[in-house]
């Protein structure tokens, strides 16, 4: 049987131990180290019927079809086509990329589209 003192220590040990877990878990999830942040990028291009690409520093990011959004007035589409997208040339777009690699080729998506400052 352990004593009270015995008992303290444990929860004392057990609830500093929770703590910096917690702690761990925010700065990671803070860090972008869990799941993906890319950096938003803005970049000139060209819009057609539902496809895109836009450049940034000679990489080309394209989207077809659908892609998420934010409108003019700040709400969120989860897909759709973005209305700062009119088929043309289109400068200044706000945007989240990546480049997906499948070995050594690699494809540069664009994941999201802010027209929100247009």
């Amino acid at each position: 049987m352990r004593s009270r003192a015995a008992w303290i220590a444990m929860v004392v040990v057990v609830a500093a131990v929770a703590i910096a877990a917690f702690g761990a878990g925010v700065v990671a999830g803070a860090g972008g180290v869990v799941g993906v942040r890319p950096q938003l990028l803005t970049g000139d291009g060209y819009a057609g019927d539902h496809v895109a690409t836009l450049t940034v520093g000679g990489d080309s990011y394209g989207a077809r079809s659908s892609v998420p959004w934010r409108d003019a007035s700040g709400s969120e589409h989860d897909g759709g086509w973005p209305e700062c997208l009119a088929m043309g040339s289109v400068a200044g777009v706000h945007f989240t990329g990546a480049v997906v690699w499948h070995g050594d080729s690699g494809q540069a998506m664009i994941l999201w589209v802010d027209c929100s400052g247009r």
